[in-house]
């Protein structure tokens, strides 16, 4: 049998947190009171570090009392724990205003003690200090406590009202529990923390348990124990307090809104939910959020969890009777569905839960050709848009180097035939409302005639074209930014390496120029880059590829030729391991949760996804999506378990991308 002893946190709280009792921390015992160093009149004290008295005990009789600054010429700066324990003659308190902190349980049981003025100097008030003080009525709090600790003031069942102090930012549990007649309490906004049972049995939650189930206080939920069947909690909600559903047999499911960070400890503790929804956006499950919740045979956890409590989920108490000891243990059949390498993963492995992976929704943009397949990609871009590129579908030559200059122009990229405008390219600008279609190339790539049939459509037309691929790689260049930072070089013969940089060079406005393997650098080429070295606002140049592809010379004649000293190689092994190490390099700019895949072995998907990857922020993967198993090699594993993936979007149909590989990708993760 697996069994796990009851967490520290639980055992306390079972103690203290859920019932009308003080913990037994907090109540007197023999080893509580001992004999003080020192005895001045009624008072037995002892002396601090700092030279000042601690009160330890209170020896007198008096019913008004006026507890001294001095004891011996020893400043009082301190009522140490259980001083006044039980003093049941005392009907007020004068403190001096040398203290600075009251000590737990300090005047515990002080039952005939009506008023209490704690001077400003006071920082410190320790838990259940003025606890079972059953006829207190009125409390002023200094400004300068940050906290009010546990049990400060259980069962003081005469105080009507109280004001917590603006510095205030934490509430303990039990704080005003028992407190009937407690009505008017004023909250500061500066409080993010609610304990357990902070104002249970008071008047003040009773009447708001009457407005609504669901008590809400500066965003946190601290009390939902009277609202029962579904329950859809309210939107601006961010923190579901501790013990906030305890004990709750009614409720039988929860909705938590987009926003929810945080289930804090006991949240559910024996309630009876039996499904709840977690968003995206929590961050930590407290210790036992939801133990003892039997009815709840599974959970899955989103990835953006980091922290799970001790036993938080799919534990429940069990009583060892030949021990006497209460333990945890796991709920038969309770599953995990979560992330690899997620937080919660972790928490499966720890405890031996059954887990599996949640697999995340993945989205096919494609046609029955690539034409189609394009306007698909762009359909799921943008709902419209002034101004369309259009490349030519067969021949990557002009159109690489587009995909930052469409996406600085929030524009699609089309594709289309030589000498006719492909049907589904003209459908899909017509329903853009595009105003102005940027044909990429020459027109031995895109003909007068497909000009002419855009004019007839009463559609503008701008054609960027140099002499050659190198001389329009450099035009686009100039009109996506004449004053780069960044430049990214090339293989300007293959398109693999182009289509990995182009989603990182759309986020950083940079273009995107070819170079060859040897040689003198192109003579378009050198004249743009000569440019640049002029204005010399060029910082970063990149190499796309292996030496293979770009030698080491070729590579220095672009960095010289902008003046730089260096450029700096981006590379692996092949095609796939450059374009992981491209995503790795610009991680700080693909930030997006979506993975982008397309095939390398071809361009055209790839081409127009790039612009769907650029406005998500998304690294563009490529893979050999026909290729025989295995799929992906051991650099895009360990990618692929690096980064944080949401969300899947693959460009193309099965015939560039198979199924299979695409299960691949989201079970690696």
């Amino acid at each position: 049998m697996n069994k796990r002893v009851l967490s520290s946190v639980l055992a306390l709280a079972l103690i203290f947190g859920s019932a009308a009792a003080i913990p037994k921390t907090a109540m007197p015992h023999s080893a509580g009171i001992t004999a003080a160093a020192e005895t001045s009149g009624d008072y037995d004290y002892k002396i601090l570090s700092d030279g000042t008295a601690e009160i330890t005990k209170y020896n007198g009789s008096c019913e008004n009392l006026f507890i001294p600054s001095a004891l011996d010429d020893k400043k009082v700066t301190s009522i140490g724990k259980l001083a006044f324990y039980n003093r049941s003659q005392i009907k007020s308190i004068t403190l001096p205003r040398t203290l600075t902190s009251i000590g737990e349980s300090a005047f515990y049981g002080c039952s005939s003690l009506l008023e209490i003025n704690i001077p400003s100097s006071v920082t410190s008030i320790e838990r259940a200090s003025f606890a079972d003080c059953t006829r207190l009525e009125s409390v002023t709090l200094p400004e300068n406590i940050t906290t009010l600790e546990d049990a400060t003031f259980f069962n003081c069942k005469m105080l009507t009202s109280i004001s917590i102090p603006n510095s205030v930012t934490s509430l303990g549990s039990n704080l005003f529990y028992n407190c009937k007649n407690l009505a008017k309490v004023s909250i500061p906004t500066a409080v993010t923390r609610i304990g357990n049972g902070a104002f249970n049995g008071s008047k003040w939650l009773v009447d708001r348990q009457d407005e609504d189930p669901l008590v809400v206080v500066n965003s946190i939920l601290i009390d939902a124990k009277k609202c029962s069947g579904d329950v859809n909690v309210n939107k601006d909600v961010k923190v579901i307090g501790e013990g906030a559903f305890e004990n709750n047999r009614n409720v039988k499911s929860v909705t938590l809104p987009y926003g929810i960070t945080m289930i804090d400890n006991r949240a559910f503790y024996l309630s009876q939910i039996s499904q709840i929804n977690l968003p995206d956006t929590l961050v930590r499950i407290g210790d036992n959020a939801f133990l003892d919740c039997t009815k709840l045979k599974g959970m899955t956890i989103p990835r953006s969890v980091e922290k799970i409590g001790n036993e938080a989920v799919g534990f429940y108490r069990k009583t060892d009777p030949t021990q006497e000891e209460i333990y945890c243990e796991k709920i038969r059949g309770f599953k995990i569905t979560c992330f690899s390498g997620s937080a919660a993963e972790t928490y499966a492995r720890m405890y031996g839960f059954d887990y599996d992976y949640v697999l995340p929704p993945v989205v096919r943009l494609a046609g029955s050709s690539r034409y189609d397949t394009a306007a698909d990609i762009s359909k799921a871009t943008y709902d419209k848009a002034d101004t369309v590129v259009l490349a030519y579908s067969m021949n990557y030559a002009d159109a690489l180097a587009g995909v930052p200059l469409a996406a600085k122009l929030k524009a699609p990229i089309l594709l289309t035939n030589t000498d006719s405008l492909d049907p589904a390219a003209l459908a899909e600008i017509k329903r853009l409302g595009a105003k102005e279609v940027l044909i990429l190339g020459g027109e031995n790539a895109i003909s007068k005639q497909v000009e002419q049939k855009l004019e007839k459509e009463s559609i503008g037309t701008q054609r960027i074209a140099g002499a050659t691929r190198f001389g329009t790689a450099s035009q686009i260049a100039q009109k996506l930014n004449t004053k780069p930072t960044d430049v990214f070089f090339v293989y300007g013969f293959n398109y693999a390496d182009a289509l990995s940089v182009s989603t990182a060079a759309a986020q950083k406005n940079a273009p995107v120029i070819y170079l060859t393997t040897n040689g003198e650098l192109n003579a378009d080429t050198a004249a743009y880059l000569a440019e640049l070295k002029e204005y010399n606002c060029v910082k970063n140049a990149y190499v796309i590829g292996g030496d293979k592809v770009i030698s080491d010379d070729m590579m220095n004649k672009a960095a010289a030729a902008l003046g730089l000293s260096k450029a700096t190689r981006i590379a692996g092994a092949d095609r796939f391991e450059t374009c992981v190490e491209v995503n790795k390099t610009f991680k700080a700019f693909l930030t997006g949760n979506k993975l982008c895949i397309a095939t390398g072995m071809d361009f055209p998907d790839a081409l127009a996804g790039g612009v769907y990857a650029a406005k998500n922020r998304s690294p563009l993967f490529l893979v050999n999506g026909k290729a025989k198993t295995p799929a992906l090699n051991d650099a895009q594993k360990a990618y692929l378990k690096s980064v944080k993936i949401d969300s899947y979007a693959v460009f193309g149909g099965t015939g560039a991308v198979e199924d299979k590989h695409i299960e691949s990708i989201v079970r690696n993760k």
